[in-house]
């Protein structure tokens, strides 16, 4: 996927956003539905529908976008 910054028109970087959860590092997901959680205080996800997060930086200006493309298996 190619995309360019909507203010500068310049080609974008790809990148990602990293998620750390305890000794291991994973893709950062969207989540489809407003955030529940246990009465523990932790998010619950269940088997809601997650996709990979698939992130731009514009080189210029530094305006970052991201794109919920690909669904992970549950």
């Amino acid at each position: 996927m190619e995309t360019k910054c909507p203010a500068c028109a310049v080609r974008m970087h790809e990148g990602f956003v990293p998620d750390h959860h305890e000794n291991t590092t994973r893709l950062g997901v969207w989540v489809e539905g407003p955030p529940e959680f246990s009465w523990l205080g932790n998010l619950k996800i269940g088997y809601r529908p997650q996709y990979a997060l698939r992130a731009y930086r514009c080189p210029q200006c530094g305006f970052v976008q991201l794109f919920a493309i690909d669904r992970l298996p549950n």
